[in-house]
């Protein structure tokens, strides 16, 4: 065990000297230490700390309460992913944590065995959510839903390791459920035309022709202003997105951190003009009482929409126009199907949807490039029938290639003629 001497200067007197050191930690993590200070001399400071050191150490040692993971988990929230993790990422943190602790939150930490942990995540997924007449136990949680639990109380057994309450980590070799690839919902050319004609005159008819014709995301959408369009380039500016959590709204950046410009065609920008248009007789209708944002898209009375009542309303919108299984995020996805099916270079799409990087738009939309399979095997073909009239070129000349077979020894392979 080792410590620390420390030099204090006063502001009047002589500076002093004193030493602390780590005698371990108690039941929530925090460090102990054990400090003194008053010695006038280094050197008595340091002989101070020796005996202190050797007294700590010839004491028996007191058995440390380890925490349950409950209280581990709660005192993981307090000091470490609520103070570094975004609010909407917290809430999701904290409601992941009460999947486990409901199973084994009253278990001390260095009890929890990796086969107990196992069994707990296949618990989640038989019947981890709510009771319903189908599945009076708890409805199965979705693999990813589980999948995220595992790797949350993962990190939450880390952050254990790291303060030294548990000498290793069970949750390491317990296997979590794969998340089945699926291809995202995209709405049909048809579906998005009945889409359109059903809110035609509707308010949130321009909102959802600028989300179907950018691919933006639906905060990203909210929290656009006036400001943010640029008329005579017909740019539109995406640097910031609405959020909404327990608390309330809040505006952030945006998902990559980065701000982009999207191009915006003739047919938009005039929604958008009549939009304006239609906006500014509401607010001399709400006179005083508007709250002026600056937004494009706003309540009546000027203030943000729900992201979520947003969400629930174009759905419905959605529902009445014969389309099922599909979403207001279903719309993002079209856009960038539509692009790429129609040969739009992949890092301009990424760009247009604020992927942090090309790989992610292939890997998610990589089902949307049958153009580029046909190009790719008309390629090939062409190559191919090059190849196979070399060959018959040859064999008509005389002119057999030879192959060797070992030792300098050299055979004759026929090749017969396709003609």
């Amino acid at each position: 065990m080792r410590g620390t001497i420390v030099k204090y200067e006063p502001k009047t007197g002589r500076p002093t000297f004193g030493f602390y050191f780590v005698a371990g930690r108690d039941e929530n993590g925090k460090r102990i230490q054990i400090k003194k200070r008053g010695f006038e001399k280094k050197t008595d400071a340091e002989k101070a700390l020796q005996k202190a050191i050797a007294e700590y150490e010839s004491k028996p040692a007191a058995k440390q309460k380890v925490p349950t993971f409950a209280e581990f988990f709660a005192r993981w929230d307090e000091e470490c992913f609520s103070r570094t993790c975004a609010p909407k990422t917290v809430e999701r943190y904290r409601e992941l944590g009460e999947y486990a602790i409901k199973l084994f939150g009253d278990v001390p930490i260095d009890q929890l065995e990796t086969m107990r942990l196992a069994v707990a995540l296949n618990q989640l997924a038989d019947h981890g959510g709510r009771s319903t007449k189908t599945h009076p136990k708890g409805r199965p949680l979705a693999p990813k839903t589980v999948r995220h639990i595992g790797f949350l109380v993962q990190g939450c057994l880390n952050q254990a390791v790291d303060w030294d309450l548990i000498p290793k980590n069970p949750m390491v070799k317990v296997k979590k459920p794969k998340v089945p690839r699926r291809r995202p919902a995209i709405v049909s050319t048809s579906g998005s035309a009945g889409l359109f004609a059903r809110i035609a005159g509707q308010k949130i008819y321009p909102l959802v022709l600028v989300y179907y014709s950018t691919g933006m995301r639906r905060g990203e959408l909210l929290a656009l202003e006036w400001t943010d369009l640029d008329w005579s380039a017909g740019m539109l500016e995406i640097s910031k997105s609405l959020e909404q959590t327990k608390r309330g709204l809040r505006i952030k950046g945006t998902k990559s951190g980065e701000t982009r410009r999207i191009a915006l065609s003739e047919a938009v920008l005039e929604a958008l003009r009549e939009h304006q248009r239609a906006q500014r007789q509401e607010r001399e209708l709400f006179g005083s009482d508007y709250r002026d944002l600056g937004l494009i898209f706003a309540r009546p009375d000027g203030y943000y929409y729900s992201p979520d009542k947003m969400g629930t309303r174009i759905r419905a919108a959605m529902v009445a126009a014969g389309l099922e299984n599909v979403s207001l995020h279903s719309l993002r996805h079209t856009h960038a199907s539509e692009l790429l099916s129609k040969g739009a270079p992949i890092p301009a799409v990424a760009e247009r949807l604020g992927h942090a990087s090309a790989n992610v738009t292939l890997g998610i939309y990589s089902h949307a490039l049958p153009a580029d399979n046909r190009a790719v095997a008309k390629l090939w073909n062409d190559a191919l029938v090059d190849v196979l009239e070399e060959g018959r070129k040859t064999a008509a000349c005389g002119n057999l290639p030879k192959s060797t077979t070992g030792r300098g020894e050299k055979k004759v392979i026929p090749i017969k003629s396709a003609s």
